[in-house]
């Protein structure tokens, strides 16, 4: 695919351990998510809830593939509202990354949920707002 793929690994995985990296991918320990969701197209994430809100937050399409606890109701949730699509962790094949991707990529329906996904929880007031909340029933 005529794509860019910026890979984070984590901090314990050493990268020359990786062998024939494509000349699209971008394989790094660390990456500042927020940074590169403010200029991704898709979000491959495991769903949790961190991630799966900046990702929406920012009105990125997600591939979610779950792992544990709550991810899957959190993927299921992402999938109905149709900002997304779920790969179970058992099934994820390099077909199944193509496929979705494609999918979300032509599919404008992704995109559009994700943004309204994302323009309600910029709306929301964020941090601020909860603060104000919190102070509002304290000081009843």
């Amino acid at each position: 695919m005529d794509v860019k793929i910026i890979m984070s690994v984590g901090g314990n995985i050493d990268i020359s351990s990786f062998k024939d990296i494509p000349s699209n991918f971008v394989v790094s320990n660390y990456v500042s998510q927020l940074e590169i969701l403010k200029q991704a197209d898709v979000f491959i994430t495991h769903g949790g809830m961190n991630s799966t809100n900046e990702g929406l937050y920012y009105g990125v399409p997600l591939i979610l593939i779950p792992q544990f606890a709550d991810q899957p109701f959190v993927a299921a949730r992402v999938a109905k509202l149709g900002a997304g699509i779920v790969i179970e962790k058992d099934k994820v094949t390099p077909g199944a990354l193509k496929q979705s991707v494609g999918k979300i990529l032509t599919d404008n329906s992704f995109r559009i949920n994700s943004e309204k996904i994302g323009k309600s929880l910029r709306e929301a007031g964020g941090y601020k707002k909860g603060v104000d909340e919190i102070i509002k029933l304290i000081n009843k």
